[in-house]
């Protein structure tokens, strides 16, 4: 063969290629599973440590209300599957993410076929900001995107020396690795950010005001 490889071909190998069995899988195969997963979020938790499938099936069947026919699958990298009986719970807890386990963020988000488990990766989740202080004329979509003096809702633990979510200071790497070269930095961010209340989520039209931002001021 060329590139100076060898292979040689024997009776042996020409009897298991004959011998290997082709499976076919119909559709009907694969229904009742297809049923279930539709019906099924795909969750990760924000946080450096990790939870057991245990502790997320015990914490979130609480939290959730108790949905029937709940239990959940671990898939790795604190990215769990959540099955439910009835669709009703799980587009309820869809709509309620982010959601927060014992002060850290879980994302979840409709299962979605023929997308590979790596494309499932949850890597970031939407956040509610309250923006406080300002007079009815300022309170547009336009506005919010230029200001910092803001408050997020259901933002969870985070560091306030790195400002990363998923760990406290004392935790933190960058903290511990400064603290050693005594090369302490100003907090990046505060508990300031965290919002104290939280608004209500509705349905609006595009460039409408929420009401949540009509409300905290």
């Amino acid at each position: 063969m060329e590139g100076g490889g060898t292979y040689q071909f024997n009776d042996t190998n020409k009897e298991a290629i004959e011998e290997e069995e082709v499976i076919l899988i119909a559709e009907e195969d694969v229904a009742e599973g297809l049923q279930t997963c539709h019906k099924s979020l795909m969750g990760r938790i924000f946080v450096d440590r990790s939870f057991s499938t245990g502790t997320m099936e015990g914490a979130m069947y609480a939290i959730w209300g108790k949905p029937e026919g709940f239990r959940v699958m671990e898939k790795g990298n604190n990215l769990f599957q959540f099955f439910f009986e009835k669709e009703t719970d799980a587009m309820r807890i869809e709509r309620g993410s982010p959601w927060l386990l014992k002060g850290y963020v879980l994302h979840v988000r409709r299962w979605v076929e023929d997308v590979e488990s790596k494309e499932m990766q949850i890597s970031s989740f939407p956040l509610w900001a309250q923006l406080w202080g300002l007079p009815e004329q300022y309170k547009t979509i336009e506005v919010g995107h230029k200001l910092i003096g803001l408050r997020y809702e259901r933002i969870g633990i985070f560091c306030t020396y790195c400002a990363h979510i998923g760990h406290e200071a004392r935790q933190c790497q960058l903290f511990l690795q400064d603290s050693a070269e005594n090369n302490i930095k100003q907090d990046c961010i505060g508990e300031w950010v965290k919002a104290k209340q939280t608004g209500k989520r509705i349905e609006r039209k595009e460039g409408s005001i929420p009401d949540w931002i009509k409300n905290t001021s």
